[in-house]
This record gives structure tokens, sequence and C-alpha cells, in this order.
């Protein structure tokens, strides 16, 4: 059995569980504000599940820029959704796609799409701003453990090639998934660290 490890380069301002757009999306954001980024996954790549959306090609975004119209889509959870999409909506999706080098399409439906056709073309536009902004990556990494005092995380423990670690960090940013696709990695683990964080979780 390994030793935990810890030093300085495992210590960050800001710590990212999951590698999905959810959380390269995050760490590309922290790192543009100048923190110091790591990613973690227990995959070996990012984007897994990225990769396999719109049948391999990639539904990027819905090209509704009615804010209103968007969210009436999504039923009555729309509502939660306005304030998010006002900050970065579509538009601001596409633009950013457009600026990092990735032409993109509009399709029936206002469905956008890369027009390669490529979902693979997304995540490697998506790897090569995260190596621009000099976030770190830990790939084939597990996170053990989870630490907690008086409702805060205090660190987290992973399991890599290199043994087991410990990684700390001023912020942790959870971008897991559900557990809907657990061979790409969305096996819930989110929902039991926050639930240790007095979160209460519905029935999934």
């Amino acid at each position: 059995m390994n030793s935990t490890k810890n030093n300085n380069e495992n210590n960050f301002d800001v710590a990212v569980i999951g590698a999905g757009p959810a959380g390269i999306f995050a760490a590309i954001t922290a790192a543009q504000s100048g923190a110091r980024v790591v990613i973690l996954d227990k995959n070996e790549r990012p984007g897994r599940k990225l990769v396999i959306t719109g049948k391999g090609r990639c539904n990027i975004t819905n090209a509704e820029f009615n804010l209103r119209k968007l969210v009436e889509n999504y039923g009555k959870n729309g509502p939660f959704l306005f304030h998010a999409f006002s900050v970065f909506g579509p538009k601001e999706i596409i633009d950013f796609f457009n600026k990092a080098g990735l032409k993109t399409k509009i399709e029936r439906g206002n469905r956008v799409f890369p027009v390669s056709d490529d979902a693979e073309e997304v995540v490697r536009v998506l790897s090569g701003c995260l190596k621009n902004k000099k976030v770190s990556i830990m790939y084939g990494t597990k996170v053990n453990t989870v630490n907690f005092k008086n409702n805060h995380i205090t660190g987290i423990t992973i399991k890599n090639s290199n043994g087991n670690q410990a990684v700390t960090a001023k912020n942790y940013i959870f971008c897991t998934g559900g557990k809907s696709y657990a061979s790409t990695g969305s096996t819930g683990d989110g929902f039991v660290w926050a639930k240790k964080l007095g979160h209460k979780i519905e029935k999934l």
C-alpha cells in the first residue's frame, strides 16, 4: 500500500473534478481569471461523453438567441437556467468556438454542429484551450476521498499511476455529471460528496 504524498505542486487555487464540458469550461474560466487550476478525471482523456453526442457529430448548442424562447424548451425547469444563459448562452458558446478555430453550422431545429461533423474536433479545440491557459490535468486519476470539516472541504485524496496523493485547493468544483452513463465515468460520485456537505439529494 502506497503512502499518501503531498507537496506544493499539488496545491492549487481551483481543483475541478471531471473533464467533461462543464469541467473544461469551469477550468478555462478560472484560469482566465488568473487562478492556478487542475482538472482531475478518472478517464484517460477529456470529453469522453462529448465525443458520442449527436451520434458522434456533437450537437454543441441550439441557435435560439431569444433567451425567453430558449428556456421555454426546458419546461418548468427553464426559469432556473435563465440567468446562466443570459451570462453565457448560445451566442457566446458559438462565438467561443469560432474564436478558438472551430467552424460551426446551423441545421434543422437550430441545432449547431461543427462544420466537420466530428465531435473529436470539438474535444481537440477544448484541449487546446486548456493547454493555452496552462491548466494542469491529471487523467487516469480516481478521487478516493473528499475530506470535510465543518461543512468545508479540506482536501481530497487521489489515486493514479503515481500512487496515492493528497490534493488541496482554495476552491473545488465538482463536474462529475449524473448517473446516466457509467461507462463514460458518470457514476454518481458527486452526489455522495454533495450529500456529505449537507445538500439534499433527490432519489435518482
